[in-house]
């Protein structure tokens, strides 16, 4: 189809000109692209050495009197999220809720439920050897089982998952054993297993793997399987930095083996303030805290596609307010992360705008689609200038880190007359006050492909806001892919 993407960051645009009726087309294909050129995975992607993610606002506020929502575990099943998480209210106490919705756009609406008893840091996966779904949860380590985990009361009593003091427990599987991991909240990480025939049960006698300071062990300790690897696993650690609280992470071959640091510093984490970029550049909390990678496969292996990744975790927008000093009165609330990974298309315009870009800053009149001519998919965007400078403007919702990216690449083509010349530019913050243009020739009844670096714009910047398309001359113009 015809595209506009950011990708690596090519730009993939055309250009035909029909001289005789005046038209200078801009067909849809307009990308971005993360590397020189498009990479395109059949399967799972690589497990990255370095992340980076664009962050929602809030996603949702507290109900039924609650005055904080934390610690979240998600799973995408028949169709809509499910999410089990804390709760805690003005008077320090806590709790346990859930929600079930169909987008992420609906959570703020969705109905919480409060459960019946403190489902407090819980973890829910559904444990396929035996046909049942669990919720494990801390104060006590316990377990709950049902066959709907959407119905907030169909669980049943609870049952001791692990007989001896634990914080922030977890549990995944492999072929032939159940394992439990957990934090406390003082430098270590501890691990429990049994054989999987006799999960869901009580783990004991763990023992610590992995030591260091408070700070870069703390808490939310998460174990996930790696989608069409052979075999890797990631564990993901929050840890408290001079910034707020991140996420590190290591990866095993072995469940029961040991674990090597992947993105585990403040400087380059899992996930932290300095990996994030927010919504329209409004950066409403500092911590990247206790949160679940939201898992397409609801399963015991906690399996993740590393090529598709989204985080839910927990923030708050008063950050080290140093009038909350009882850590029960923070006013956490979720936000959604999502993985940019570097063979990752941003779709600007594929037949419509995609990803909150459009061209509403334009100064030029009348553009529309049409599918006469096209170099792919059903539309090019006609543009007709009735003036003699003209830009087809296209802007974002909100900042792109555009230092992910290399390149704007497009494709032109200036029909029967060609040599029409077209300049592009970036923006940075709003304004292309001081940046480089690049110019462009078409050729005559051909498509050429057009490869710009972001470098040579002047944009291979963190706060790209624009890319436009100028013509000084009044006639017409095409671009498609």
């Amino acid at each position: 189809m015809n595209q506009i993407k950011l990708t690596s960051l090519t730009l993939r645009c055309s250009f035909a000109k029909t001289w005789g009726k005046g038209i200078f087309t801009v067909a849809s294909l307009l990308w971005l692209f993360w590397c020189s050129s498009p990479v395109c995975f059949a399967q799972s992607s690589p497990l990255p050495t370095t992340f980076k993610w664009t962050s929602t606002a809030p996603l949702a506020t507290p109900q039924n009197g609650s005055l904080a929502m934390k610690d979240f575990t998600c799973v995408h099943y028949n169709g809509k999220y499910i999410v089990y998480f804390t709760t805690v209210d003005s008077a320090g106490s806590w709790g346990g809720g859930m929600m079930t919705f169909t987008n992420w756009s609906d959570m703020a609406t969705a109905t919480q439920y409060q459960m019946p008893i403190g489902t407090v840091a819980p973890t829910l996966f559904y444990f396929a050897p035996k046909n049942i779904w669990v919720l494990t949860f801390q104060w006590g380590a316990q377990y709950l089982t049902s066959t709907n985990p959407a119905n907030p009361n169909g669980w049943s009593a609870p049952q001791t998952l692990y007989s001896g003091n634990s914080l922030d427990t977890t549990v995944i599987c492999d072929s032939t054993n159940a394992y439990l991991f957990y934090a406390f909240d003082d430098g270590t990480i501890h691990r429990a297993s049994m054989p999987i025939g006799n999960f869901p049960g009580t783990f004991t006698n763990s023992s610590i793997i992995m030591t260091d300071t408070a700070a870069n062990l703390f808490e939310a300790v998460q174990v996930y399987t790696i989608q069409g690897t052979t075999p890797q696993y990631l564990m993901i650690v929050e840890a408290s930095g001079a910034a707020g609280r991140y996420f590190r992470s290591f990866t095993a071959t072995s469940l029961g083996g040991s674990w090597t640091p992947l993105a585990a510093t403040e400087s380059n984490p899992f996930a932290g303030k300095n990996n994030v970029t927010f919504t329209n550049g409004n950066v409403w909390t500092a911590d990247i805290s206790h949160g679940d990678i939201v898992r397409n496969n609801p399963d015991q292996t906690q399996t993740i596609d590393p090529g598709n990744l989204q985080f839910l975790y927990q923030g708050w927008t008063n950050t080290h307010d140093p009038s909350i000093t009882n850590y029960t009165q923070i006013p956490w609330r979720p936000g959604l992360l999502t993985s940019i990974q570097p063979s990752d298309d941003m779709l600007i315009y594929s037949d419509r705008f995609n990803n909150g870009w459009g061209d509403g800053w334009s100064w030029l009149s009348p553009r529309y689609p049409t599918n006469n001519p096209v170099y792919a998919g059903t539309n090019s965007m006609a543009l007709v200038p009735s003036a003699t400078f003209t830009v087809w403007l296209l802007k974002p919702y909100t900042t792109v880190d555009a230092t992910l990216y290399t390149n704007l690449t497009f494709w032109i083509n200036g029909g029967a007359t060609g040599g029409q010349n077209i300049s592009v530019y970036g923006e940075l913050n709003g304004s292309s006050s001081g940046l480089p243009t690049v110019s462009v020739t078409a050729p005559t009844n051909s498509w050429k492909q057009v490869i710009i670096s972001l470098a040579s714009l002047g944009v291979n910047k963190t706060n790209l806001t624009g890319i436009g398309f100028g013509n000084g001359i009044h006639s017409s113009l095409m671009i498609c892919d």
